[in-house]
């Protein structure tokens, strides 16, 4: 490559300055010359490029294409002479107008065969004549058009004059037909787009019109309903008592429900029942005794009363096995318990012997486990009687159960040293000992869970959240845990830390929102490990009370 330079840029040959002796009158002769040769050149490509970009319609656009690039080379060629006054670049100079060679040859030569075709196009002087034949034949043709145009208007004034009554009586006719036509488009609007399926029967019974939910109840495809008689709709065991009470509603047609309140139901296309309720409407003034049935189908109200009344069963069964479950835990587990403390006690006590070391762990184990038990049980009872055993919802002052819970809590808040920042609370409807417990479990967790190298620290405070609810907070500055379990924390025996950390049975929170269910309200939790726990009870200040089921 650096060689294929050096070869067209060679410095080798003289510049024709030299031919000139380097006079300045013939270099500004000859280099003015060229650039203004050269700028001629390069103005005519532009004004043609504007000429073909204006009327892009031309034919043989490509000649002037092919003139201007000859044009441009041209232009090249004397933009090297003028180079070449102080520069010896011939071999470039060469190129360059083989360039322009190569261009004009192919010019020459594609324009000879384009002479024939540019001689038929027609002179403007035979074009002006045509033009002037044309004109004199549109302006015959005018005339006539106007004669025509006045004939057409003597016409139609006598047509217009003989057909006025016509179309007066026609535009009165249009106009009721119109009325009538958009009368029927909006009942058939209606009819169609209504809810509740609508068939239209006449006194044989039988199918006049029926809209698309219609054919939906029945399993029908649309229109198959219309013709058939509406016993096709009956169950084949109904038919007869049916055609006997249309008979009688045919006698004396009012507006009414059908089948008295009694269950109904529908044969379908494929052979199934559906149950409904039909309301029938006689249509007012028609001769042929025509009844509008509009048809519900209660197939899914149905199912919900199937479904709440099986689901009132389980509640029934597991209320019952719920009691059965509560005496079992309150008097056949709990007995056997207390003998196993009791007897176990006795036998630490050593006045019936000396167990070895070892045994003695033992004992210490069973003793234990049966004191977890029995506190497993009291919950497990406690729980269940949330909604068993509650009391009846009172006016109740919040502040007032805030200080029973922190008197019961005494010896526990001056052991760790605890510190309250207690703000004024509302009077709420509430059972009063349950909201005690529900505080009374929050408040000790809040107590249980602390930081071993410093002080609880613990504030409550309420909220009026408007729409007759109130919300109650209760932060503490603990252990918290991590918030991917602030709702796994309600359930029932979950707990987060072992018991050798903190005791306790898990079923503190769960019994915690149990009450608040019963209250109506809701309570959520938000923490962070090391950073303590807030917990958020939203209750409705006047609840509906559920009636208690006493075990």
């Amino acid at each position: 490559m650096d060689d294929l330079t050096n070869y067209l840029f060679t410095s080798s040959f003289m510049p024709h300055g030299q031919c000139y002796l380097w006079r300045p009158d013939m270099l500004a002769l000859h280099a003015g010359s060229d650039a203004l040769i050269a700028l001629a050149y390069f103005s005519i490509p532009l004004a043609l490029a504007q000429l073909w970009r204006k009327r892009g319609d031309l034919a043989y656009g490509w000649i002037f294409k092919l003139f201007a690039a000859f044009i441009l080379a041209c232009g090249a060629t004397h933009l090297f002479g003028i180079w070449n006054i102080w520069n010896g670049d011939y071999y470039i100079e060469g190129i360059v107008k083989f360039i322009t060679a190569a261009i004009s040859v192919t010019t020459a030569i594609l324009i000879w065969p384009l002479l024939p075709r540019l001689l038929t196009v027609p002179s403007p002087a035979l074009l002006a004549e045509r033009n002037e034949a044309l004109s004199a034949e549109m302006d015959k043709r005018r005339s006539v058009e106007q004669e025509l145009r006045r004939l057409y208007a003597s016409l139609e004034q006598t047509v217009e004059h003989r057909t006025e009554e016509l179309r007066q009586a026609k535009q009165a006719l249009e106009l009721q037909i119109q009325a009538s036509e958009q009368v029927k488009q909006r009942l058939q609007s209606i009819f169609e787009s209504a809810p509740d399926g609508m068939i239209v029967v006449n006194r044989d019974g039988t199918i006049l019109q029926a809209n698309s939910t219609a054919h939906s109840i029945f399993r029908f495809d649309y229109g198959e309903l219309t013709g058939c008689t509406v016993e096709s709709l009956i169950p084949n065991d109904k038919r007869e008592r049916h055609k006997e009470d249309r008979s009688q509603y045919v006698a004396s047609p009012v507006k009414r429900m059908m089948g008295d309140r009694k269950d109904l139901y529908g044969l379908c296309a494929d052979g199934s029942t559906v149950p409904v309720e039909i309301g029938l409407n006689p249509v007012s003034g028609s001769e042929d005794g025509e009844v509008v049935a509009s048809i519900v189908d209660i197939s899914q109200r149905k199912d919900y009363e199937r479904r709440i009344e099986q689901r009132t069963d389980e509640l029934e069964r597991s209320n019952r096995e719920l009691k059965e479950f509560a005496f079992i835990a309150s008097h056949d587990l709990r007995e056997p318990l207390r003998k196993v403390i009791s007897f176990s006690r006795l036998l630490l006590s050593k006045d019936y012997g000396e167990f070895t070391e070892e045994g003695e762990t033992f004992a210490h184990y069973v003793v234990d486990a049966a004191e977890r038990m029995r506190e497993l049980l009291d919950s497990l009872l406690s729980y269940s009687r949330v909604t068993s055993r509650g009391g009846q919802f009172v006016e109740t002052d919040l502040n007032e159960i805030v200080g029973e819970v922190l008197s019961d809590l005494q010896l526990t808040i001056e052991e760790c040293g605890a510190r309250f920042d207690l703000a004024p609370l509302d009077h709420l409807t509430v059972d009063p000992s349950q909201i005690r417990q529900l505080l009374q479990n929050i408040l000790s967790n809040s107590l249980k869970y602390r930081h071993h190298d410093k002080s609880p620290e613990i504030r409550i405070q309420g909220e009026d959240l408007g729409r007759d609810r109130y919300r109650l907070i209760i932060e503490d500055n603990g252990v918290g845990f991590d918030n991917q379990y602030a709702e796994q924390i309600f359930e029932v025996f979950k707990r987060l830390h072992g018991r050798d950390q903190y005791p306790g049975t898990g079923m503190g929170l769960a019994i915690c929102r149990k009450i608040v269910d019963r209250h109506n309200g809701q309570i959520y939790a938000q923490s962070e490990a090391g950073e303590g726990t807030r917990f958020t009870i939203e209750l409705p200040r006047h609840p509906v009370q559920e009636t208690a089921h006493e075990f």
